[in-house]
């Protein structure tokens, strides 16, 4: 084959496995199964109900209307990144049938616990899920660690406390808004939960609605990471829809992937969508290169390209 020759003009390095972000599945784009109904977290893989009933959005085919953009009745939205997201209720009106301090979270087994006394950066995205006839806008939609995991029978706590949170009123739904914070362990904490923490008492709403009901927030792009720079750029998806003039990457066999580029090409990595680097290949500094990945397991991956004008993200099917 034509392109064999540059295995012979590159030496490739090892192996890497840097574990950059601790989150699992952090852009929600792993499914389980195609969630039809509400209160189907466990439908995206690593995620669960934490408290009461959040749901998983994604372009997975559904008969109910609860997917993306359609999200069931809460509004119309498409994922900040990718394909999937998660929804959460932050707040319900007192008189609600659900009672005052109705709050859903959602909740995962972290890939590593947290070491005590190690700065951590954390960063997840927000949208507010418009709907014209039942919407609330609120504050504090955020994220707390914990030793233990819930479910609703035994929920997440509502303590009036969080690690990270946002303190303004957010009432954009065309927008997506980074809530960023850091924090410093004095447990080793395994658990991750996002959602909204504080009673009633405690958070400010805003009605932007004929009958105010509900605040319900999209949720996307979640990362907690001892590195600031990854957490302040990172999304797993960042650059999925940009338009890579230049760039053509062929997956020309189950063991090989080749790249072509109009633009020097810098660095090469295969990323999991845990967001673990499972591959990395620095200093390439070739217009063509070909990457072995016949040492990856069977998966979904996303190759993670460097020229020296620009950052490049494509979803690659590794199937040996």
């Amino acid at each position: 084959m034509k392109h064999l020759f540059i295995i012979a003009l590159v030496t490739l390095c090892c192996a890497t496995k840097a574990q950059v972000n601790l989150v699992p599945n952090p852009s929600f784009e792993d499914t389980v199964y195609c969630p039809c109904c509400t209160n189907q977290t466990d439908a995206c893989l690593g995620w669960s109900a934490y408290r009461s009933t959040p749901e998983y959005l994604s372009t997975c085919p559904s008969s109910s209307g609860l997917g993306v953009p359609l999200n069931y009745g809460f509004g119309y939205q498409y994922p900040r990144t990718g394909n999937g997201m998660t929804g959460v209720a932050t707040y319900r009106k007192p008189t609600s049938p659900n009672g005052p301090n109705y709050r859903e979270h959602i909740g995962c087994q972290l890939l590593s616990p947290l070491v005590i006394g190690t700065k951590y950066y954390i960063s997840l995205y927000i949208n507010f899920a418009n709907n014209p006839n039942i919407a609330i806008a609120a504050n504090k939609m955020g994220c707390r660690f914990s030793m233990q995991t819930y479910a609703p029978l035994n929920p997440s706590p509502v303590t009036n406390y969080a690690d990270v949170y946002s303190d303004s009123i957010y009432q954009n739904s065309v927008d997506w808004l980074k809530v960023s914070g850091s924090f410093i362990p004095t447990q080793n904490y395994q658990y991750l939960i996002l959602g909204n923490f504080f009673d009633d008492n405690n958070t400010d709403t805003l009605n932007v609605s004929q009958f105010p009901d509900i605040a319900y927030y999209y949720v996307d792009d979640v990362c907690v990471s001892t590195d600031s720079n990854y957490c302040q750029t990172w999304t797993a998806l960042n650059n999925e829809n940009k338009q890579d003039v230049g760039l053509t990457i062929n997956t020309f066999s189950e063991n090989a992937i080749l790249i072509k580029s109009e633009v020097l090409i810098k660095n090469v990595s295969v990323i999991d969508l845990s967001g673990r680097i499972e591959l990395e290949r620095k200093f390439v500094n070739y217009y063509s290169y070909q990457i072995n990945v016949s040492n990856l397991t069977s998966s979904i991956y996303l190759l993670k390209v460097e020229t020296l004008e620009d950052i490049f993200y494509k979803k690659v099917i590794i199937n040996h």
